[in-house]
């Protein structure tokens, strides 16, 4: 609106209201023009609380829908140039051109009139070609859209799961579309890129998605989309990391996860895994028998515990330790690496020329369970105050059955 149209328009309202305070001097008395300002004024003033309430209680679900019709808008402007891309950009996505029109006209006699038929060419390279272009074009969507807005989708899953469907339609056509291939090759090297770099992304996929990504990309055989080898290591150590970390048991009720999980490649990777965690604690048990210091645990410390706020079944494995002679802290200490490590060591998975090294981690463990005998003590008590001698019989106690708990622990580790 121009500067002289806005001048005619405050023009106008101002007649407008002069009209309407005329007529309110004219129907009323000034005492009452008075009373009906003073009303407008309230009016107002409740109006601008309330306003100025809503405001407050609001401003952030105000930011919120600001923010996402931005967003929208920068989703429609991405939109719109990769379509302005795959319809003019053909050095890119090798679409080819339209094939000349062919012609010849066929000279016919309707109703004895001379008329002239036009023949096309045949049209299935245009359709094949129509149906490559938009095969690829789906798919490229289907990417871009995963990777811009994946991680802040309120439905990340209708994603993952678009985004794996739009890839099996394209390896099923995948012998159609070399023209098309470096455009796939790009997308590829974009899509694993995410995958990789991505960390928040890691924190929302699924045990079960990550079993689809890891058929996706590694298991793929023939392998039909061509991925970079980097990334490939990259991927396959973010994905065994992520997945052995999280597994759990009750995971295998899904039948792609058990798939996944029983494969050779992931029970190697777990086997790896024991094996690395199984060093790391027995040189943490050896540094625990060289360190020396050691804190009796007396009593007491029963009493203590029960007067907390703890379970029942807390103070029962308290008391179990006390009664197997794990009655110092380093003795505690020991017999939860022990435990630890006898638990891993059951459980490994020993694949072709795995024996070896499972006997040679038990050798090792045997011999550290080994100095954790608790010495000889003398034999002569009769020289020793009564407080002593009870002291002494109860050291003797609990070395006894400290004894016989790691004579145990040797005895099941050489069956």
């Amino acid at each position: 609106m121009s500067g002289l149209g806005l001048d005619v328009f405050g023009d106008r309202v101002d007649e407008a209201l002069d009209s309407k305070v005329l007529d309110l001097f004219r129907e009323h008395t000034v005492v009452e023009v008075k009373d009906i300002k003073l009303e407008l004024s309230n009016k107002i003033e409740k109006s601008h609380r309330r306003f100025t309430q809503e405001l407050q209680e609001h401003f952030r679900d105000i930011l919120t829908v600001t923010n996402e019709v931005g967003e929208l808008y920068r989703f429609l402007k991405d939109g719109d140039s990769l379509f302005m891309d795959l319809c003019f950009k053909d050095n890119v996505y090798g679409v080819d051109k339209l094939p000349e029109l062919h012609h010849e006209p066929i000279a016919t006699n309707l109703r004895r009139k001379s008329t002239t038929v036009t023949c096309l060419a045949p049209m299935s390279p245009v359709v094949s070609s129509a149906t490559s272009v938009l095969l690829v074009s789906n798919w490229t969507l289907a990417i871009t859209d995963f990777v811009s807005r994946f991680t802040a989708s309120s439905n990340p899953g209708k994603l993952f799961d678009k985004t794996l469907q739009e890839f099996e339609n394209l390896r099923n056509h995948i012998a159609q579309l070399h023209p098309f291939k470096k455009i796939i090759l790009s997308k590829c090297h974009q899509f694993l890129s995410f995958i990789n770099d991505d960390e928040a992304s890691h924190n929302i996929f699924t045990f079960n998605q990550w079993a689809k990504l890891y058929n996706l990309i590694l298991r793929d055989e023939p392998p039909v989309f061509e991925w970079d080898s980097e990334q490939l290591k990259a991927f396959d150590s973010l994905l065994f990391d992520t997945t052995l970390a999280n597994y759990t048991e009750d995971l295998l009720k899904d039948e792609q996860v058990q798939e996944f999980v029983r494969s050779a490649i992931f029970q190697s990777k777990m086997s790896e895994k024991i094996l690395k965690s199984i060093h790391v604690q027995l040189m943490e048990l050896d540094d625990l028998l060289k360190s020396g210091h050691d804190v009796s645990r007396s009593l007491s410390h029963l009493h203590k515990l029960a007067s907390r706020d703890t379970t029942a079944s807390d103070i029962v494995d308290e008391s179990r330790l006390y009664a197997e002679g794990l009655v110092t802290d380093q003795r505690v200490a020991l017999y939860r690496l022990i435990t630890s490590i006898t638990d891993k060591l059951r459980s490994l998975k020993v694949n072709s020329g795995g024996s070896n090294q499972m006997a040679d981690l038990k050798s090792r463990l045997i011999e550290k369970l080994q100095q954790c005998l608790p010495s000889e003590l003398p034999g002569s008590t009769a020289t020793l105050k009564m407080d002593d001698m009870i002291s002494d019989v109860m050291r003797r106690h609990n070395d006894e059955n400290y004894r016989i708990f790691i004579e145990r622990q040797i005895k099941r580790l050489r069956e």
